[in-house]
């Protein structure tokens, strides 16, 4: 899908999004069609996907983001990063066992004529971002023109925001978070124009907010109307509202403890479902013939990946 049929006006940008049922999750490249440059933001598991469309449309994918460290599923970045060389993003404060470039307030990734800004969003996790996707042909010069899009990752939802109590295991309080998180939004998101498209990680479904639309779209002005979060008040009613009535924290929160662990497979779909089962595992996503990532009983993660055998 070209992002000028999304975005309503002519434009160098192509932003396609990559929406996966089973865990509510919603992906994205973003390319200048004209110099052919591509990112890929918060890409699945499965990373064929987006080498397909990046071959289909001329593109060459040179740089891979994290809105934030995912623990609802395995994020394909590691993967992108070794088969065709992207270089990796994350906000300025995240802490990784792998090289990564740091963005936050100020940082542009350029495409071409389609620049990438970063904007430290903390409140779903400390270091959230979203991004800015502008278009340079409409409005040559140095400065950026006003963004036609942002990438909101788990930070602003349609009709939600992002939960801010899933960080109790490393020590940030819901309430510390909340006041992040009103911050991010009300400070910065909402100073956007009401133009601007919002494209978040996640839809109905997702255990990352309490009140997901089944929309995975939206723009800065109707969120601004109608999301209960994005209303007038103090950061105080903000934190109580946005901490009141969740769902109970699914098991996977704690998986920021540490590290998953990780079972290597073997593509067969039925060996794939004969190891959830022997597992305990009674929900997931089957893949190609393969199991993406889930939690097991004992809030440990199994990733199955093809071609390789089931234990290490």
């Amino acid at each position: 899908m070209r992002s000028a049929a999304a975005l309503g006006h002519d434009t160098h940008v192509i932003l396609k999004q990559f929406y996966l049922n089973c865990l509510a999750h919603a992906s994205y490249i973003v390319a200048d069609e004209e110099s052919g440059a591509a990112a890929v933001v918060d890409p699945q598991r499965d990373v064929d996907q987006y080498l397909t469309f990046a071959a289909d449309h001329n593109l060459r994918i040179t740089h891979v983001f994290l809105t934030h460290f995912h623990a609802d599923f395995i994020a394909g970045h590691l993967e992108l990063r070794d088969r065709v060389g992207a270089t990796i993003c994350l906000g300025r404060k995240a802490i990784a066992e792998y090289d990564f470039k740091p963005v936050g307030d100020g940082s542009v990734i350029d495409l071409g004529s389609v620049s990438i800004e970063a904007l430290e969003t903390p409140g779903h996790t400390v270091e959230s971002i979203s991004l800015l996707v502008h278009d340079r042909s409409s409005a040559p010069g140095s400065a950026l023109p006003a963004p036609v899009a942002v990438l909101t990752g788990d930070t602003l939802f349609v009709g939600d925001v992002g939960r801010p109590d899933l960080r109790a295991s490393l020590g940030w309080s819901a309430t510390e978070l909340g006041a992040m998180l009103y911050d991010s939004v009300h400070g910065k998101l909402l100073t956007l124009p009401d133009s601007t498209k919002v494209y978040p990680a996640h839809g109905a479904g997702s255990l990352c907010g309490k009140a997901i639309s089944r929309e995975t779209v939206s723009t800065i002005g109707d969120q601004r109307r109608v999301n209960y979060a994005l209303q007038p008040m103090t950061k105080e009613r903000f934190i109580e509202l946005v901490t009141a009535d969740q769902p109970d924290a699914p098991a996977w929160a704690d998986f920021w403890r540490g590290p998953p662990f990780v079972v290597y497979g073997h593509t067969p779909r039925r060996e794939i479902y004969k190891l959830k089962w022997s597992l305990g595992i009674d929900t997931g996503c089957v893949l190609g013939g393969r199991l993406t990532a889930y939690v097991l009983p004992e809030k440990r993660f199994i990733q199955v990946k093809a071609r390789q055998r089931y234990w290490p």
